[in-house]
């Protein structure tokens, strides 16, 4: 779980050109009362970006749970993002249970994602969580993906 902040990974992306929108869609969600954490995830944050890479973001906001590509939470996010951010969007309740799950896109976002803006208690919770996740289910990292072992009892 890299220990990143945008600040030190902006230094990374010369030669992308979407650069800019990225900042600006950080600093529009930053300080909105509805977002509990943002984290930059996928290609820019594990440094596999090209020329024309989307970025993508966990967008956690402070509701229990945000229904599956609700369109209100989609037209509040996507627009602050002009086109280049690709938000995922969360509730706060919900992702912790997708970490206890060990949900595909949950595991990806807290094993590569970099905290770029919101609460870091809230972050450092979904880390904790996802260190007891991975020990109680054998969670390992391997070529192309993650195994576990499917027979043990969920958490």
């Amino acid at each position: 779980m890299p220990k990143r902040s945008w600040a030190s990974l902006k230094s990374r992306l010369q030669g992308y050109r979407r650069t800019e929108d990225v900042e600006r869609f950080i600093e529009n969600c930053e300080g909105q009362p509805w977002l509990r954490s943002l984290i930059l995830f996928g290609s820019l944050a594990k440094d596999a970006w090209h020329e024309y890479s989307d970025a993508d973001f966990c967008v956690i906001v402070r509701e229990p749970e945000v229904k599956p590509l609700d369109k209100e939470w989609w037209m509040r996010v996507h627009p602050l993002g002009r086109g280049v951010a690709q938000p995922f969007i969360y509730g706060e309740q919900q992702f912790l249970r997708m970490v206890d799950e060990i949900n595909g896109l949950a595991v990806e976002v807290v094993d590569h994602g970099v905290l770029v803006a919101g609460d870091e208690a809230y972050w450092r919770e979904v880390q904790r969580r996802f260190e007891v996740a991975r020990r109680h289910y054998r969670l390992e990292k391997v070529p192309g993906g993650w195994r576990w072992d499917p027979s043990i009892e969920p958490l």
